[in-house]
């Protein structure tokens, strides 16, 4: 019967114990800094050096269409048409004030010979002279303004038309038939024929200073095997707001074995050498919608840390900043971890990291 009582004793005090919670086992690595890469793979297209954006120099209810994307123009054609009858009234309107004061002109100057006869004669006197000479040359300049708004209504009805300023290809519509559009809004645009060249969206981070003039090689993806020499022809100072990159232009001298306009083609860069660290996909996290890694300190205890990333690789993450030298980052287990959490370390041996010497960099 003590027995017993024992027991229930024993087994009260073990149940009265919490037990202890398990640690999260987690999968951590040590960080090193490593070179990355000394050049990038690219993809771009091929664009036309000069588009103008079509538009018409007046407004109106677009009327015709004549042509559309992908149709090759020549200069001078018409590519589309307003309704002209505004225009057309203006014009009128013009015309019959010139018919108006040409025949007060020509009163004018019947006036001014006459007076020109009387007065050697003495049958008029000089104010009336000057008089007939002054309406000769006030008809005069109110024709001559006249007749220049005439021509500018003339030239508005012309206007109504939009006519190619180059041979090339429509590459965009901008405005569809019954729509008005106004002065200067772009209707079409037209790339120009000749000059042809290849633009990619590079990170700044990638660039250098000197590589504007550079030669680079573009391989179009559809005719593999084929290769041509590219010269670096602008690198744009302005970064895009959305996606963070530069535009670079690679001017190809050899138009007539460019790629057809849109061709998607790939290049290699040289670009910036730099040490960073290199971590596995699954070694990063968010913190605020930022990239962020977990790191555990010497206590087995992790935090939250906020990374820049360079960009990202196959396989690979290459972060710049944020860490240093010998942290510990965790690379696996890290979905069940929480800021201060203490954890059960499995070590893992870092493999060497071969960071590739040709990494992709977003393309347009």
């Amino acid at each position: 019967m003590l027995g017993f009582i024992s027991l229930l004793s024993l087994s009260a005090c073990s149940a009265g114990k919490p037990a202890e919670k398990a640690l999260v086992r987690v999968e951590v690595q040590p960080v090193a800094l490593v070179d990355v890469s000394s050049s990038v793979t690219l993809t771009g297209d091929i664009q036309a050096r000069k588009v103008t954006e079509q538009a018409f120099r007046v407004s109106g209810k677009l009327i015709k269409r004549y042509v559309d994307v992908g149709n090759r123009v020549r200069a001078g054609q018409v590519l589309a048409r307003l309704d002209p009858q505004e225009q057309k009234n203006e014009l009128a309107s013009a015309n019959a004030e010139v018919a108006m004061r040409q025949s007060r002109l020509y009163l004018a100057e019947q006036n001014y010979l006459r007076q020109q006869l009387l007065l050697p004669k003495g049958y008029t006197n000089l104010s009336e002279y000057q008089k007939a000479r002054s309406g000769l040359e006030s008809a005069r300049a109110e024709l001559a303004a006249l007749q220049a708004q005439q021509a500018n209504a003339r030239d508005q009805v012309g206007y109504t038309e939009l006519l190619a300023v180059a041979d090339g290809v429509i590459t965009a519509r901008h405005a569809e038939e019954g729509q008005v559009v106004q002065a200067a809004a772009p209707v079409f645009s037209v790339a120009h024929d000749g000059e042809r060249e290849a633009v990619f969206s590079v990170y700044e981070s990638l660039l250098r200073s000197d590589q504007t003039g550079a030669t680079v090689i573009i391989s179009p993806i559809a005719e593999q095997g084929l290769q041509l020499t590219g010269i670096i022809r602008e690198i744009t100072p302005i970064v895009s707001a959305a996606n963070g990159t530069l535009r670079v232009r690679v001017a190809l001298p050899d138009v007539a074995v460019a790629p057809a306009l849109g061709s998607v083609v790939s290049a290699r860069l040289q670009v910036r050498s730099q040490r960073a660290y290199a971590l596995p996909w699954s070694a990063l996290s968010r913190a605020k919608g930022q990239p962020a890694v977990w790191q555990v300190d010497a206590q087995a205890r992790d935090k939250l840390t906020r990374v820049n990333v360079l960009r990202y690789e196959q396989g690979q993450v290459i972060v710049s900043e944020g860490l240093s030298e010998g942290d510990r980052v965790v690379s696996r287990g890290l979905q069940f971890l929480y800021p201060g959490q203490r954890v059960e370390i499995a070590e893992r041996v870092p493999v060497e990291v071969a960071v590739s010497l040709a990494s992709s960099a977003p393309g347009q």
